[in-house]
């Protein structure tokens, strides 16, 4: 426990200057007439201890607590109050045994809290508050405000101080951060639900996954195992060829470089020489302007000299003119001298008439002065003789005032006494209504209860229904998205073929002649192979017999290839023309039976060749055609028999009419010609189509799942909707319930209150018509008083007008003399000013005549300057003249030199277009062996993209060894290669889209089931533990209440008993059966009189209740300091008496602190303050030790 031993208050309100109150151990008073400050020294008190509301201190804001200043003093810009105290017995909890407390609040809004003189925040303010019970809030600090409150304010705002009383207000605040951290755990468990339902379902849906990518994993293991077998192989033969290719492409290079390096040498002296005919004719131009620019300047020399003549005898004429103007101004300063002279003379004349006139002026004030003096005794005597009017005249409208209140009192007090009786009826009633209300909404929120259940069960099982949509419709999306990928790589994949076919040998050129065509330049129709397909057995063997004709464009006549020759087209082409008849005719005559029939042979490779389209029929019947065989040994065995025909082997190889043999070397396995890549666009676009069918309709499935998704959602959401408002009418069914029980239990006390003020108003309707009587029997005798006051005033005023006149004309009189005065002086001063202008003017006039000698010296100095200058510039037009013929003899020789340079330039020009003309034909070579490398580096570079984009390396990067699993007879033969992994890889894209990762998300989801299980028993434990927290909580405050509360109902009896000199008080909890949130009711029964609530007591005899309970709070717990801010103001003289002798009783035991203006309070103390205003709106403090 704490005592006060100093406060210490610098401008706070109205405190400017820092004051000082020392606070003794016993009982401190402290004085002062109303608004000088005393309260404003409660106010510092519970500013300093946390007060946080400014309204509590009496204020708008905060800020209104700083010193706003007065008059004579400005505002303040910082309130500061320290409070010092001491522990009572021994030392503080933390081992102190003082402690001081400081507030500081400046002007611009920041504030401190200091401890001891360090810095600290206001909730460590607080908890060392706590510990000595000595908070803001605390029942130690009492004003008339806080008395008037607990007596009228509601039952259950009562329970503020037996709570502070018994200490449990602690309770009350962890209870609530109970309750606060129960309610969130109760909410996180609700969430904690909802996910691990959630996180259930997704485990269900990812388990599936899990098994689908571990199937997927195992095919593409395998996938990944036979490509690597492949790219080994294709990689190895692709880069064999590629290198024969480039061997070909660098002999063509090296011819192409040497005449390169011959064009840009003979392109270098080209250059040189044209750069030096530029610099030739750069350097006769500049030698023209040069000699341009010298005849300019000799111009402009020639006009410089005539102007700077012209310029000086300009200067001389003005040197003239202003010798003239200095004679003037001296005339005209010997003028002003003379003005001068004339009025000083004036001047000291005006002095003399000045000093008389100030003499007389004086002798007129002094009157005034006498005047006004007898003028104001006068008005005194008169104020002193309407102050008594007036104090009779007040006195008797406060009598009328007084009886005209009883009046209405008794009016009031009648009226009351009926709305009581009528009020009482309408609380029966409205309590009867009430109760039948009650018993509805019990029985709605029994319905409600029964809904929710039902509809929580419905809500799950939408629940379930919309999990199996998503699911459905993730499946659906996997399919679509898998069908769009498929088809984008198709897509890419035939984009690729055309592009290779554009860039291959030949192509580029056919494509320039069918551009040329739809130009309307000669009639092209397409290229052979684009009207052709073949089987794909003998696929090879078409590619390589027709060779060259694939690639040749198709037009209508021989007329049409010259018009194509003419045309220039970079490259070679080849043309077919429909008109030739000589066309295919070869080898086109029937087989021999024999022949036809012999086992090794398959037929003319015509009848393997499937025309495209009427044209492709016209180019079939013209192709070159040959005898397929199944080998080059059968064809020379069936030559030697059959000599007049063409034989052909599917590799290739044929053995001519004529005898010639050609043998194709082994190709690498894919590498396909026009033929192939033909067929390929045609199967790719034919799959392209069949995709795109399928991706429709993979895209109606999704769009079929999603709407059955959409529709489970609302489902789903109809039946949350349902379910949430199921709840909210079982919500508002328990609050109605809550609320009519409210208000029965209000209608109930109510009913009794109405009772109460019937009795009261009864009382009071006696009381007023006693007062009204009085009342009119005083006004009576104050009536004869006034009359004869104001005839005396009559008098008095009379002679106050008479003193008023001859104030009047002395007043008259002295301001004439005034008047006359301030004309003389202003006449004096206009004469002063005239002398002080003229002065200036003669300065003026001496300036302007030494301004005019200068001008004119500079003016001869610059005429003098401009001679000489026109003589110099004499000088250098004689030497521009020359530099200007030496100038025109320089362009003429420029010109000679040109002429020699061009004839250079032109004999360069000839041989480097001749250079030029050599190094296309060269470059066209290179051209056609750099497309054939392009050709083999392409298939490369095809090859090696689709090993990245498949195995994620190189081909080199693979391992020589076959993987494991690979074995046998698949490492020999690439048909089986080939064929199982198109089984492989049917099967993985038959799974479609997989979710690789499910294995591992389906492990971490089942990892984080287990957790969130975890949390939520935590969070059940939790819940149970903070229930039975609050439980215990509840417990122990219940048992601290009622046992304060008995206590101070015993100390209150007591109490009453003394101040009140007998008669009876209780305390009364309102329902027992809720004791901690129960209201209390103060029933009081004063001597002579019947028990009654404390708020229809008379105004001093509820402060004298309001008294008893604060002793008898006192008396439970007895507190370190109690400040008591005229809590005595509405007591009469006896209860007074009765007051100070209970604050002499606790003065032994609590430091009493008393704001108070009534001299019996004043006679207990030990140390008297006394506050006043020596300055207006300045607080200052007086003390008195009293033995």
């Amino acid at each position: 426990m704490l005592w006060l031993e100093r406060l210490e208050v610098s401008g706070f309100k109205s405190f400017s200057d820092k004051s000082t109150i020392e606070f003794p151990r016993g009982i401190t008073a402290v004085v002062g007439p109303n608004g000088c400050g005393k309260s404003n020294i409660a106010d510092a008190i519970s500013w300093v201890l946390g007060e946080q509301s400014a309204r509590a201190l009496r204020g708008q804001k905060m800020e209104d607590v700083i010193f706003a200043g007065t008059q004579g003093r400005g505002p303040g810009g910082l309130a500061e109050v320290s409070l010092h105290m001491a522990a009572k017995n021994g030392t503080l909890p933390d081992g102190r045994a003082r402690v001081t407390l400081t507030r500081r609040l400046f002007r611009s809004g920041n504030s401190e809290y200091l401890i001891d003189g360090k810095k600290s925040r206001l909730a460590d303010v607080r908890a060392l508050l706590d510990q000595v019970r000595a908070g803001v809030r605390s029942y130690a600090i009492i004003d008339q405000g806080s008395v008037a409150s607990f007596v009228l304010s509601k039952p259950k705002d009562r329970r503020v101080f037996i709570e502070e009383a018994a200490g449990i207000a602690g309770y009350k605040t962890r209870r609530r951060m109970a309750e606060l951290k129960l309610e969130a755990t109760r909410a996180n468990l609700l969430r904690i639900d909802d996910i691990v339902g959630e996180v259930a379902r997704q485990q269900r849906s990812l388990k599936r996954q899990a098994s689908l990518a571990r199937r997927a994993r195992r095919l593409e293991e395998r996938l990944r195992a036979l490509k690597t077998v492949w790219y080994r192989r294709r990689d190895a033969l692709l880069a064999a060829e590629a290198a024969d290719s480039s061997e070909l492409c660098a002999v063509a290079s090296r011819e192409a470089d040497h005449l390169d390096r011959e064009r840009r040498r003979l392109a270098a002296a080209l250059a040189d020489a044209r750069r030096r005919l530029e610099h030739a004719h750069s350097d006769r131009e500049q030698a023209v302007a040069a000699s341009h620019s010298a005849r300019i300047e000799e111009e402009q020399l020639d006009r410089e000299i005539d102007a700077a003549l012209t310029r000086a005898a300009s200067l001389e004429e003005e040197a003239g003119r202003r010798e003239g103007e200095s004679d003037r101004l001296v005339e005209e300063r010997v003028q002003r001298a003379e003005e001068i002279a004339r009025l000083e003379e004036e001047i000291r004349s005006l002095a003399g008439e000045l000093a008389g006139l100030s003499e007389r002026s004086a002798a007129a004030r002094q009157v005034v002065e006498r005047e006004k003096a007898e003028l104001e005794r006068r008005r005194q005597v008169a104020a002193t003789h309407e102050q008594a009017l007036y104090d009779r005249v007040h006195r008797k409208a406060e009598l009328s005032a007084r009886a005209s209140a009883a009046q209405a009192a008794e009016r009031r007090d009648e009226r009351r006494a009926e709305e009581a009786r009528q009020a009482g009826e309408r609380l029966g009633e409205a309590l009867a209504t009430e109760k039948k209300a009650l018993a509805e909404v019990q029985r709605r929120q029994a319905e409600a209860e029964t809904t929710v259940s039902r509809l929580e069960l419905e809500l799950e099982r939408a629940r379930d229904a919309e999990d199996d949509c998503w699911t459905a419709l993730e499946q659906a999306r996997a399919d679509e998205t898998d069908l769009v990928r498929q088809l984008g790589a198709r897509s890419g994949e035939k984009e690729a073929l055309d592009s290779l076919e554009v860039r291959l040998a030949g192509a580029e050129a056919a494509r320039e002649i069918l551009e040329h065509s739809r130009e309307g330049k000669l009639r092209a129709r397409q290229v052979v192979a684009e009207l052709l397909s073949v089987e794909k057995d003998v696929e090879q063997a078409a590619e390589r017999f027709l060779g060259d004709l694939l690639p040749a464009v198709v037009v209508d006549s021989a007329e049409d290839v010259q018009k194509g020759a003419r045309l220039g087209v970079g490259g070679r082409v080849r043309f077919l023309p429909l008109d030739d008849a000589a066309t295919g005719e070869a080898g086109r005559g029937e087989l021999p039976a024999e022949l036809a029939a012999h086992p090794g042979v398959r037929g003319r490779l015509s009848e393997h060749l499937r025309p495209t389209g009427e044209m492709g029929r016209a180019i079939h019947s013209r192709l070159h055609d040959a005898v397929l065989v199944d080998s080059l040994a059968l064809a020379f065995e069936l030559h030697r028999r059959f000599p007049g025909f063409d034989f052909l082997t599917p590799e290739g190889h044929a053995v001519h009419a004529g005898g010639v043999v050609t043998v194709e070397s082994d190709q690498v396995e894919g590498a396909e010609g026009l033929l192939g890549r033909t067929r390929r666009r045609e199967e790719l676009a034919a799959l392209l189509e069949r995709l795109d069918r399928q991706r429709a309709a993979a895209a109606e499935a999704v769009e079929r799942a999603r709407q059955a998704h959409r529709d489970a959602q609302l489902v789903r959401r109809r039946v949350e909707e349902e379910l949430a408002g199921a709840r909210r009418a079982q919500a508002s069914a328990s609050f109605e319930a809550g609320q009519h029980k409210r208000s029965i239990e209000r209608l109930e006390h109510e009913a009794e209150v109405a009772r109460a003020a019937l009795a009261t108003a009864l009382e009071g309707l006696e009381r007023a018509r006693r007062e009204a009587a009085e009342a009119a029997t005083e006004q009576q005798r104050l009536e004869a008083e006034i009359a004869a006051e104001r005839e005396r005033l009559e008098g008095i005023r009379g002679a106050l007008r008479e003193q008023e006149e001859v104030l009047r004309r002395a007043e008259a009189e002295a301001s004439a003399r005034l008047s006359d005065e301030r004309a003389l002086r202003e006449r004096h001063g206009a004469q002063q000013q005239g002398i002080e202008r003229l002065q200036r003017e003669l300065q003026a006039l001496e300036q302007r005549r030494e301004e005019g000698r200068r001008v004119q010296s500079q003016a001869l100095e610059r005429a003098a300057e401009l001679r000489e200058q026109a003589a110099e510039r004499g000088e250098r037009l004689e030497a521009a003249r020359s530099r200007r013929e030496q100038l025109e003899q320089e362009v003429e020789a420029w010109s000679g030199r040109l002429n020699a340079l061009a004839a250079e330039v032109d004999a360069l020009d000839a041989r480097h277009g001749k250079v030029i003309e050599e190094f296309e034909q060269a470059r066209s070579r290179r051209e056609a062996a750099a497309l054939a490398v392009e050709k083999a580096r392409l298939e490369v570079q095809h090859e090696r993209e689709s090993c990245r984009e498949d195995l994620g390396c190189e081909p080199t990067e693979l391992p020589a060894e076959p993987p494991e699993g690979i074995e046998g007879e698949i490492l020999d033969n690439d048909g089986l290669l080939l064929e199982e992994l198109r089984d492989v890889k049917l099967k993985r894209e038959r799974l479609g889209m997989v979710n690789l990762l499910a294995e591992q998300e389906f492990e971490e989801l089942s990892a984080r089931f287990e957790e969130l299980s975890s949390q939520r028993e935590d969070l059940e434990r939790s819940v149970d533990e903070l229930s039975s927290s609050i439980r215990k909580m509840d417990r122990e405050s219940r048992e601290r209440f009622l046992e304060a509360f008995e206590a101070i109902r015993k100390h209150f009896r007591a109490q009453f008993t003394i101040l009140f000199r007998g008669g009876r008080a209780d305390l009364l909890l309102e329902d027992d059966s809720e004791v901690l949130e129960s209201g209390i009711e103060i029933m009081c029964q004063p001597p002579g009189k019947k028990l009654q609530s404390v708020s229809l007591l008379s105004g001093g005899e509820k402060a004298l209740a309001a008294t008893a309970m604060l002793f008898a709070i006192f008396r439970y717990q007895p507190p370190p300091f109690c400040l008591l801010d005229e809590i005595d103001a509405p007591l009469d003289d006896t209860n007074v008496h009765r007051f100070t002798e209970a604050v002499r009783e606790f003065a032994s035991s609590t430091q009493i602190i008393l704001i108070t203006h009534n001299k019996r309070s004043m006679e207990t103390a030990d140390v008297l303050y006394g506050v006043t205003m020596p300055e207006p709106g300045i607080s200052s403090l007086v003390s008195m030790a009293l033995d």
